[in-house]
């Protein structure tokens, strides 16, 4: 059996295509998986079972975090979580932001993780002056998680959709009780309703993903500002989705059945 996942390279390709025909089973976490053409023929053979919740997940060091990061205490916090690389598409984040009507209002961009590639962080650092643009190259600890979660009105992640499929930072956000921004990869499409719960866009290239991800964050100050418990609302729809559909005790048998052959 094998997990599968979006990977790309001639020879990964290739090992994946002898381990989808040599495992017993395949397990996908999103049905748009079943799009790789190699996957066809072993559509008997595959598994989906939805990523399960993160609730509880997280411990808290009752840090401020608008104190730690100098933030006004009337700013909305949007968070970027997770380790900083080059495919994660944080310019075009930083550049859609700085474009949209939310870097006037009262919403600040918080980027926080890990960079390993220096010379790339260097690069970061020349734009990290930008108003409303908070940088944090740290690692946040899972105890100290759930301070950034519970102190962030939303997260995003501007995905590739060519090398991203499923999300787990989606849902992280969503167990607590957060709405999340992304392009409309397979994760999200997975969340019935997701244009409820979900600030979701969809592109064909660079250009459009730039210019697409600025509608949806306007889409976000419009809304905000038209009502200000809308993101509260998105949250308890998400908290809800999760604790109804994809919790590891809900999908306890599930998993229990994927180890039987």
């Amino acid at each position: 059996m094998f997990h599968m996942k979006k990977m790309y390279g001639v020879n990964t390709l290739k090992f994946m295509k002898f381990l989808a025909k040599n495992a017993d089973k395949i397990h996908i976490m999103c049905k748009e998986t079943l799009n790789n053409a190699y996957l066809k023929e072993y559509e008997n053979k595959t598994v989906l079972i939805p990523m399960c919740d993160y609730i509880g997940n997280y411990g808290s060091r009752g840090i401020n975090i608008k104190e730690r990061y100098e933030i006004d205490e009337n700013k909305k916090i949007i968070l970027f979580s997770g380790m900083i690389r080059k495919y994660k598409n944080i310019e075009l984040l930083i550049n859609a932001f700085t474009k949209s009507n939310l870097k006037e209002s009262n919403f600040i961009l918080l980027i926080c993780g890990l960079c390993t590639d220096e010379q790339y962080k260097k690069e970061l650092e020349k734009i990290s002056k930008i108003p409303n643009v908070k940088f944090d190259f740290s690692f946040i600890e899972d105890e100290e998680m759930g301070d950034y979660l519970e102190q962030s009105e939303i997260l995003i992640s501007p995905y590739n959709k060519k090398s991203s499929l499923n999300s787990g930072a989606l849902i992280m956000a969503m167990s607590y009780k957060r709405s999340f921004i992304c392009p409309l990869i397979g994760t999200a499409k997975e969340v019935k309703d997701y244009d409820k719960i979900l600030y979701t866009y969809d592109y064909e290239n660079d250009a459009e993903h730039l210019e697409k991800l600025i509608d949806t964050l306007n889409k976000l100050e419009k809304d905000v500002r038209n009502d200000e418990n809308i993101l509260k609302e998105k949250g308890k729809l998400a908290y809800e989705y999760i604790k109804n559909n994809q919790t590891w005790q809900g999908r306890k048998m599930d998993w229990i059945n994927l180890y039987k052959f």
